[in-house]
């Protein structure tokens, strides 16, 4: 079992990421709201406001989207899903997705 983790700077594609999981039959998919720290610091501790200069740019939050599947394989075949629709996870800025084993698990998913 793997935990996919998508951490997605592009929104425009969010809706393309969520067909690939939903295709791909993971369970529990769930999204958040997040941000790079550096970038939270550099707007609200003001001792940090230096790190601006290390920002690539204006960046808006970003989406962290978890989900877990039985497939080992299943951050290639969510890149390939991607690949098909035109969207490169390899373009700068788009974001980056990790996969991590997944060990135990307790309670269930809802059913759908």
């Amino acid at each position: 079992m793997r935990l996919l983790v998508v951490v997605l700077n592009e929104r425009e594609h969010l809706d393309d990421v969520l067909e690939a999981l939903l295709t791909l039959d993971v369970q529990g998919v769930t999204s958040v709201e997040s941000e790079e720290v550096i970038s939270l610091l550099a707007q609200e501790v003001p001792i940090f406001a230096g790190l601006r200069h290390m920002l690539t740019g204006p960046r808006e939050h970003n989406m962290t989207i978890f989900s877990v599947s039985q497939n080992d394989d299943v951050l290639e075949k969510f890149r390939a899903m991607l690949n098909e629709v035109g969207v490169d996870m390899n373009k700068e800025g788009f974001g980056y997705a990790f996969t991590v084993p997944v060990e135990g698990m307790a309670g269930t998913f809802p059913e759908d």
